[in-house]
């Protein structure tokens, strides 16, 4: 019989525990970059190159880190009329992290005003050792709210709960704080941006003996 989340058999009881919280994220990622669209995929390469090399010089000393560098060159096909130069998109992009909050509005100021044109994917996350921490936390409180739920179900019928005989971790929710893409907004001031909150949660299900 299944009634608000409670299975019970005759000797074993399964409930279903959940707990969720949001916390303030420890680190912030981005996308920063520059592109081109044009036929002269070599100057725009130099062109890129520079800015590029001044953008990563500048996170440098601002102490970002520098995760990952991506390069594309990708032909245009849309609007290339009969003896027209064939056009090409060319792409440079970083990913910067830091654990540094305050400095956020900085790295997109810096990175605009050096000619950035690209600033996607701006995110603030939990650090894999805070998700690690959170997640156990959570874990044990869903544990706790099932056999909260058990515990009532039994002494409802004259027994007790005894120890855990199994445990399923269901589905472990992680939802990051984050924003549109800056792109439009590249060669202005930028925003202030503001951490917010992550969401966190967790699902179990366990099977106690009666005794």
């Amino acid at each position: 019989m299944l009634v608000s989340n409670v299975e019970r058999t005759e000797r074993t009881i399964t409930t279903q525990g959940e707990a969720s919280a949001e916390y303030e994220p420890d680190v912030f990622r981005a996308t920063i970059g520059v592109q081109r669209d044009t036929a002269n995929v070599r100057d725009a390469e130099r062109e890129i190159n520079s800015i590029m090399n001044n953008i990563v010089a500048e996170m440098e000393s601002l102490g970002v880190e520098v995760k990952r560098h991506d390069y594309s060159i990708n032909p245009m096909y849309y609007n290339v009329r009969e003896g027209e130069e064939q056009a090409y998109r060319v792409r440079q992009t970083i990913q910067v992290e830091t654990k540094d909050l305050e400095k956020v509005n900085n790295i997109l100021d810096t990175s605009v005003n050096n000619g950035a044109n690209v600033v996607q994917g701006l995110r603030f996350e939990l650090s894999e050792e805070k998700k690690e921490e959170i997640q156990t936390e959570l874990l044990e409180q869903a544990i706790k709210q099932a056999r909260t739920k058990a515990e009532a179900t039994a002494r409802a019928e004259g027994d007790r709960v005894g120890k855990v005989l199994k445990l399923e971790i269901g589905s472990t929710g992680y939802m990051p704080y984050r924003m549109e893409s800056m792109d439009a907004m590249a060669g202005s001031a930028s925003p202030d941006i503001q951490p917010g909150v992550v969401e966190h949660s967790a699902r179990v299900n366990v099977q106690f003996e009666l005794r």
